[in-house]
């Protein structure tokens, strides 16, 4: 160009071919009157000298916008005085459409990302800077929008640095970070406060396969995270709970199947499938038991029902079952939950209460019929004398027997009035005394061999053994185990009495041969009202009682009895007593006038 009007003075076939004609000598108002900011530019390089750069301006060129990139630069005269202009082009349509290209689908990225249902951010450049990102990211990091431009590392300085490594490893190597309920402590409103995040890292490459940065996607899963940690501590609670109780916990499906029991199942049972526990109750019980879940499944009602279940060793024991089901908000049933709790104890203490009941019923009967009998005849007796004048011998023998009589009756009346005594935890009231008990014994055997026979042996070491006791209490107690043993030993066999001294004490032991006492019957054998097997089936007469004195007459004086009973052996009731009683008696009767008081 020449002059200040900037005439064409040479244009080359691309400019003709970019503006579609020859400008040759035409000024630039004339050719393009419609780049007026060119024009400008042009004046200012012809006034200044200075050269200008202008890119991607904008020419219309027939009815497409077309883009270009220009340098002035001024050409000068000989004497350096600016005479002309020289204008390099070159067109940048394409690198211009394809920036808008890239702008708008940055646009509609950043417009996506805005509405993902999820924090997500856009890491830009080595220095990781934040470029994109939307409203959910800055709401769960706490953090607003003067983040843009920054370094990760300055946006988040409380992070740990294996955090920020990692994020950096992502950027450099390319493999993505994924991390699931991640703790991680952020600065949230001034305070640091630790939360959980599940959330990934991946690598965003550019076209050109060069590395643009990192996007990051993110959750905050605190709040769920501190309810499965509740959830899951609950559960471990109730497992463990499950797991210690004295009780047997199980769970049923819908369809009666147990899917659970807890460990007290496995020791009880020594199986640990669920599912077979009907195998395990008793055959007697099954339909019974069966009905009664079945009811409960179809009617959804409470289960409660005993039964009793094999253990471990093959021994059935009672249980109490009872089961509850479990409903949705629907109302529907969706498992049963139950506990197992033995009551084999329970029940066998209101079996021995039974007993003890129909026990004492039947005494009060007995105790009724065999008062009636002196009774009575004391009264017939009392009759008899006051009927007619009798002679001073008949006279003496009537009072005799209402003596006899009345003194039977009494005898019964302390006997129950003592085993009370004993039942109630209280000691007999006894008369110590000194005496030989070897002629104590020697007299009982006298008396007894009168209506029995010349049964009963006596063995005594020393042959003299004197020391201080109840001369009418162990009277009571010697008489009964040898009337007992009269009873219940074979017949016509000796009936053995030993009696023996060991320093401060004395053993006296009652032996006859028969039938042994079992072990059931051993176990309440000195029990108020307790008649063992072998007495009720011989329908041997006896109130319960005798055992009963005997050890509540040893025991207020100090000692211990006991029974050995073998089917060689026979049975043998062995007594130890202290040598001196007095005091030991005084003390018993001591503490009774404590507990009156």
């Amino acid at each position: 160009m020449r002059g200040s009007d900037h005439v064409f003075e040479y244009v080359n076939q691309a400019h003709i071919t970019a503006l579609g004609f020859d400008a040759t000598g035409k000024s630039v108002i004339e050719a393009q009157s419609e780049s007026v900011e060119a024009h400008d530019i042009l004046d200012n390089v012809f006034k200044t000298g200075a050269t200008a750069h202008l890119h991607e301006i904008a020419v219309t060129v027939g009815d497409r916008l077309r883009y270009f990139d220009f340098t002035y630069a001024p050409s000068r005269d000989r004497l350096g005085k600016v005479n002309g202009i020289m204008v390099l082009g070159s067109e940048v349509t394409e690198r211009v459409e394809a920036d808008v290209k890239v702008k708008r689908a940055h646009q509609d990225l950043e417009r996506i990302l805005m509405q993902v249902p999820a924090a997500v951010a856009f890491l830009k450049g080595e220095r990781l800077v934040f470029e994109i990102f939307n409203e959910r990211y800055l709401q769960l990091t706490h953090r607003d929008a003067s983040i843009k431009h920054k370094a990760v590392r300055d946006v988040f300085p409380e992070l740990e640095e294996v955090f920020h490594q990692a994020v950096e490893s992502v950027y450099k190597n390319g493999v993505p970070f994924i991390a699931q309920e991640h703790a991680a402590t952020l600065l949230r409103n001034g305070k640091t406060s630790l939360g959980y995040f599940s959330f990934s890292i991946e690598q965003v490459m550019g076209t050109n396969g060069t590395r643009e940065g990192l996007v990051i996607l993110a959750y905050e899963v605190t709040e769920q995270v501190k309810l499965r940690k509740a959830v899951e501590a609950n559960m471990h609670e109730l497992r463990t709970l499950s797991e210690t109780v004295p009780q047997i916990i199980w769970s049923a499906d819908t369809t009666g199947v147990l899917n659970y029991t807890n460990p007290r199942w496995t020791a009880y049972s020594g199986s640990n499938v669920p599912g077979d526990w009907g195998d395990f109750v008793h055959p007697d019980d099954v339909e019974r038991v069966g009905k009664i879940w079945m009811h409960a499944l179809e009617t959804g009602e409470p289960y409660e029902t005993e039964f009793r279940i094999r253990r471990i060793d093959g021994v059935f024991r009672w249980f109490l079952v009872r089961a509850s089901p479990i409903k949705d908000e629907n109302r529907k049933i969706v498992k049963w939950y139950g506990t197992c709790t033995d009551i084999e104890e329970q029940r066998q203490t209101v079996l021995e209460l039974q007993k003890e009941r129909e026990s004492r019923e039947q005494f009060v009967s007995m105790l009724s019929h065999d008062l009636r009998n002196p009774l009575s005849a004391a009264k017939m007796s009392a009759q008899i004398i006051s009927r007619d004048q009798h002679s001073p011998e008949k006279l003496s023998m009537l009072t005799t027997r209402i003596v006899d009589n009345l003194n039977r009756a009494n005898k019964m009346i302390e006997n129950l009035l003592d085993a009370n005594k004993i039942k109630a935890g209280l000691s007999l009231d006894l008369q110590i005394e000194e005496f030989d008990l070897v002629l104590l014994i020697e007299d009982i055997a006298v008396d007894l061999g009168t209506v029995h026979g010349d049964r009963f042996l006596i063995e005594a070491n020393p042959k003299s053994i004197k020391g201080h006791w109840s001369s009418d209490g162990l009277r009571r107690v010697i008489e009964n185990l040898c009337v007992n043993a009269v009873k219940y030993g074979e017949a016509r066999t000796p009936i053995r009495i030993c009696i023996e001294k060991a320093n401060e004490w004395v053993g006296i032991g009652v032996h006859n041969c028969g039938s042994p006492i079992s072990l059931e019957d051993q176990k309440k054998l000195f029990d108020p009202y307790q008649r063992t097997v072998s007495a009720e089936k011989e329908s041997v007469t006896g109130w319960g009682l005798g055992l009963t004195l005997v050890r509540g007459v040893v025991q207020a004086h100090g000692g211990t009895v006991e029974v050995e009973s073998k089917i060689l052996d026979g049975t043998t009731f062995k007594i130890k007593l202290p040598m001196d009683s007095r005091n030991i008696n005084s003390l018993a009767q001591n503490s009774l006038v404590d507990r009156v008081k």
